[in-house]
């Protein structure tokens, strides 16, 4: 990850799917506005709570998850969040079998 971006936020994937506890922290090519929170990198790692997905970011964010079904998956939305040029999700790896994101209005949605 890019270090110099002061923010990072990690999300512990396993908690959030029901598999123990879990915690919440924290593709434009055109340039972002002033207000928009830069995504510059990311890495999907085992931690200590379980698999957790960390994302490097210009500034701090509330982020919002929810769960969907059938099949289980994670939801993240990153309000006013749009990723850096070049920026890519990491591999899957673990129980994770695929990430992607998108914009989904005014956030940036990792699934």
């Amino acid at each position: 990850m890019d270090k110099g971006f002061p923010s990072r936020a990690v999300l512990v994937l396993a908690g959030l799917l029901g598999c123990g506890e879990g915690i919440g922290a924290a593709q434009a090519a055109r340039p972002p506005a002033a207000n928009v929170v830069l995504l510059p990198g990311g890495d999907l790692r085992a931690g200590s709570q379980g698999l957790e997905l960390v994302l490097a970011m210009s500034q701090t964010l509330a982020p919002k998850t929810f769960r969907l079904a059938r099949p289980d998956r994670l939801v993240l939305d990153l309000p006013g969040a749009r990723p850096a040029p070049g920026w890519r999700l990491p591999a899957p790896e673990g129980s994770v079998r695929a990430l992607r994101g998108a914009p989904q209005g005014r956030a940036y949605r990792i699934v």
